[in-house]
């Protein structure tokens, strides 16, 4: 037995070898989705486990190539959600890997593989974490030294692939403010122990674009085994950067996983929106060089239903999934896009998943949007009525559609009443 299991770790050995150069040579960027276990710490939200496997199957069909599913070491329900994902998808080749959260103690690597035991070996995964930081190092580890935080980050690496996982990816927790030479320092231990991935994390959401470029390429540089693993990243969005942030370390050209949520959901003001990112390097080939395997057309539904399950509405202004990205009041924008979508939509609803279109009636709105959504209704354009609904919304607030067609309807009247009075007169 001894033989056999060191031949079939030779070969899931060789196996993540080939993946990793592949994935290091090609410019496909893979992306990792957290909806399930950092966008669930949202205050207040709480998925449960069948609405985990709901979800996760959405994923799927988007084209994720990962799931963090889950933080096994809270147990009971995140446990049994690990469970159900893996039951669900089998032994499906073209699964994404589902993976758990794991600090860096061995309980919390025994409840992740009590929860993803039934999975493929290239199919399952433990995100292993430790703080890095000094605010991490003198708060939560009581002023450990570095060589202590290396020595158990390698410790829980070794005990992950003792307990049979083989996809590990390491990521030291708040890693935006960690010194960049301790950086250098544990990647490379924990590269050396087995991580097959490295990860930067922003916990805090500092970061600026400008940091973010130099931290990134100072990893890249300085890690001397960097091409022995892959490496992702991992942005939250307290300063509302963590679009800006992502795409500014994905451009360049050392990231080759990216991680986000649906909708940006997650801790404190959340990550990056997984559907930003995505649409940005669809958009700007010339500037990121990057694909992914998303199927675009199914952002939309996914949100939708991610949105539905955790029991928030999709903010209206929200970039790509909210309703305002094809809604227009102004008159000039909504005379351009009756004219012809591309002079103010940089993609079309359809491309997300969304139907049509939509010209908000109001006060801004001008005559060719409100002649339209008349004689949508059965109404003919006229000057009195634009001008009438016009001086109404300037003194008043909420006055839209219903008040138009109610203008026109009034002026129908009047209008058959002053022919009557002619016919009669005649």
């Amino acid at each position: 037995m001894g033989l056999v299991k060191r031949a079939a770790e030779g070969l899931v050995n060789k196996y993540i070898w080939h993946k990793i150069s592949f994935v290091k040579k090609s410019r496909e960027l893979l992306v990792s989705d957290s909806t399930l276990r950092d966008g669930e710490q949202t205050p207040g939200v709480s998925l449960l486990p069948d609405e985990k496997v709901r979800i996760a199957g959405l994923l799927a069909e988007m084209g994720v190539d990962s799931i963090d599913a889950a933080f096994a070491g809270a147990g009971g329900s995140e446990v049994e959600a690990l469970k159900r994902i893996t039951n669900y998808f089998g032994k499906s080749r073209d699964m994404p890997r589902v993976t758990s959260l794991c600090r860096a103690v061995e309980s919390d690597i025994d409840a992740a593989f009590e929860g993803l035991r039934l999975a493929g070996v290239s199919k399952r995964g433990v995100s292993i974490f430790i703080g890095t930081s000094p605010e991490h190092m003198k708060f939560k580890f009581r002023d450990a030294s570095k060589e202590r935080i290396i020595d158990r980050a390698v410790k829980a690496i070794c005990y992950a692939r003792s307990k049979g996982f083989a996809m590990i990816s390491f990521s030291p927790e708040d890693a935006s403010r960690t010194e960049p030479e301790f950086l250098t320092e544990i990647y490379e231990a924990v590269i050396d122990a087995g991580a097959v991935n490295i990860g930067f994390t922003d916990t805090v959401g500092e970061m600026t674009p400008f940091e973010t470029f130099f931290k990134i390429n100072y990893i890249a540089e300085n890690v001397f085994n960097f091409r022995k693993a892959t490496f992702a990243i991992h942005f939250h969005n307290d300063l509302d950067l963590a679009t800006a942030n992502s795409l500014t370390a994905i451009e360049t050209g050392k990231v080759d996983i990216f991680q986000g949520t649906i909708g940006g959901i997650g801790e404190r003001s959340g990550n990056a929106p997984l559907e930003s990112v995505v649409m940005a390097l669809k958009l700007k080939p010339q500037i990121y060089g990057m694909t992914t395997r998303i199927d675009i057309s199914k952002i939309g539904p996914t949100a939708d239903e991610v949105y539905k399950l955790i029991g928030v509405e999709i903010p209206d202004t929200k970039p790509i999934i909210g309703r305002n990205i094809f809604r227009t009041e102004a008159g000039i924008h909504q005379a351009g896009l009756m004219a012809g979508p591309e002079t103010y939509e940089i993609f079309p609803p359809s491309e997300v998943g969304r139907q049509g279109r939509e010209l908000w009636i109001g006060k801004h709105s001008g005559r060719h949007a409100v002649y339209d959504c008349l004689a949508k209704n059965g109404y003919g354009g006229s000057q009195r009525i634009f001008d009438e609904f016009k001086e109404m919304a300037g003194r008043q607030k909420g006055v839209g559609e219903r008040e138009l067609l109610e203008i026109a309807e009034m002026q129908k009247g009047v209008g058959e009443r002053e022919l009557l009075e002619i016919v009669e007169r005649g």
